[in-house]
């Protein structure tokens, strides 16, 4: 009798289980997920994420998934947005740090997740009126003409990729929504669901999600998925413990995040293993083989480099030439910042720096 029952307990096991993973599987293909897909086969042993190889990206890649983006360039200009207050501005300079003009001013606003591709900038812009703010994802081309405001929504993030326009959003019930649209704001099309939060990059005609459950404050255990850009062939890669997930970033076969202690760590996408690389890392930026970051407790914020191995560590700005307030993207081996009403940017061996004062400029 009691082996009996051992063989009908098996069994139910067995087809409790069966249940489990179909279900599992037939969320992912109707795009919602709850964070448990585990039973999905991953291909991560062949997986390279060619980032300097890209140049359909509107945004630079190898930088922290935050969505703060301020710096965006081109072949030829780059695009800076100047928030000072509820007063903003979008600057175009050449990148040889001169021929400064205004192409976009809101007097009532602050713009946030600022891209290009294509001759057209993309941002999502925050209206302040009457007490209220007013969210809009919109689109201006790199001369400052053809301004619009395609869609009022808030978003959580923002890409663009050749043409199109990816973004996530927040749902009332907690979850996440992703998007694309073209630059007319229209063929909007909702790419995946997640009933709790995401974040996301657009590369190598990829999308990369990383979805995330909160284990304490900003702190979670993320998965992470690719499919392609319509949302199909959606394949899980990795698990990632205990990360921000504002701070994930991908380069090669590796992820990169800081996790709880402020440590930059290293995981490997076929494997679990985690190397440590630096401490006391507030955000950082992976470039050419290697790693710049700026500190979190150090007074004024130090920016140093690290070999991908997190080896050699440099000190890049001796000088303290600059209070840092925000390390915001690696352009042509320049290190840029935003910080009071200022640009400033560090070569990427330490040699040399300037400021660029982003006021100072005539409007197109």
């Amino acid at each position: 009798m009691r082996s009996l029952r051992i063989c009908i307990c098996a069994m139910l096991c067995i087809v409790l289980v069966s249940c489990s993973n179909e279900t599992n599987l037939e969320n992912v293909k109707k795009g919602k997920t709850t964070g448990a897909i585990s039973s999905i086969a991953t291909d991560s042993k062949k997986m390279t994420i060619n980032v300097m190889q890209d140049k359909m990206a509107g945004y630079p890649q190898g930088t922290m998934g935050e969505y703060q983006r301020y710096i965006c360039s081109d072949k030829n200009k780059i695009y800076v947005v100047n928030n000072l207050e509820r007063n903003c501005s979008i600057v175009q300079l050449s990148k040889d740090g001169t021929d400064l003009a205004t192409i976009y001013v809101n007097g009532n606003g602050n713009i946030y997740a600022i891209n290009t591709q294509n001759n057209w900038i993309v941002f999502q812009l925050v209206e302040f009126k009457d007490g209220y703010e007013n969210y809009y994802i919109c689109r201006i081309k790199n001369d400052g003409t053809k301004f619009k405001k395609i869609r009022e929504e808030r978003i959580n993030d923002l890409w663009m990729y050749e043409s199109n326009i990816f973004y996530s959003q927040y749902t009332k019930w907690g979850g996440s929504n992703l998007y694309s649209m073209d630059i007319d704001g229209k063929k909007r099309k909702l790419i995946f669901e997640m009933e709790t939060g995401l974040e996301f990059e657009v590369v190598n005609n990829t999308i990369y999600i990383f979805c995330y459950n909160r284990i304490h404050e900003s702190l979670y255990d993320c998965e992470l998925y690719k499919m392609d850009l319509s949302g199909a062939k959606r394949i899980k890669v990795a698990d990632i413990k205990e990360a921000y997930s504002d701070t994930i970033s991908l380069w090669g076969n590796y992820v990169y995040y800081i996790n709880d202690e402020q440590q930059l760590c290293k995981m490997k996408l076929d494997s679990i293993k985690v190397e440590i690389l630096a401490s006391d890392v507030d955000k950082y930026c992976v470039y050419k083989g290697y790693i710049y970051y700026t500190t979190y407790d150090e007074e004024p914020t130090k920016l140093y480099k690290v070999n991908l191995s997190g080896k050699g560590k440099k000190l890049l700005n001796k000088s303290n030439i600059v209070k840092m307030n925000y390390f915001d993207v690696i352009l042509d081996d320049w290190i840029y910042f935003i910080s009071d009403n200022m640009l400033i940017r560090i070569n990427c061996v330490g040699e040399k720096s300037e400021k660029i004062k982003l006021n100072k400029t005539e409007s197109r």
